[in-house]
C-alpha cells in the first residue's frame, strides 16, 4: 500500500522551459506569475554545459520578466506563432559574460 505522502512525491512537478544554444530557463511557478526563489532554474550552457550551477538568482528583474513573457508565449503558441515566438527569445547576459 502506498501512503498518500509517498504517492504525492512521485508526481513530477509542472514546469515550462526554454532551451537555446546559450541557456536553459525552467519555470516551476505553475502559471502563478513570474517565478521567485525556488521556483526557477537558469543555466548558462556556454559556461556550464553540464548544468551544475543554477544561476536563477543572478538574473536581473528585466531578464526574468523577459524570460517569463517568452515562456508564456511559447506555452500558448501553435504553428507559425511558435516560429515567431522562437525568433523573439530574449538574450540574457549574466555578470560573468
Amino acid at each position: 500500500m502506498i501512503h498518500k505522502e509517498e504517492k504525492a512525491s512521485r508526481v513530477p512537478p509542472s514546469y515550462r522551459a526554454i532551451r537555446t544554444a546559450d541557456y536553459l530557463y525552467v519555470d516551476y511557478s505553475a502559471n502563478r506569475g513570474t517565478p521567485t526563489r525556488g521556483e526557477g532554474e537558469f543555466y548558462d550552457l556556454v559556461a556550464d554545459p553540464g548544468q551544475v550551477v543554477n544561476r536563477f538568482l543572478d538574473l536581473s528583474r528585466s531578464d526574468l520578466r523577459a524570460l517569463d513573457r517568452a515562456v508564456h508565449r511559447y506555452a500558448g503558441c501553435s504553428g507559425r506563432s511558435c516560429d515567431q515566438a522562437g525568433r523573439a527569445l530574449p538574450s540574457v547576459s549574466l555578470s560573468h559574460r
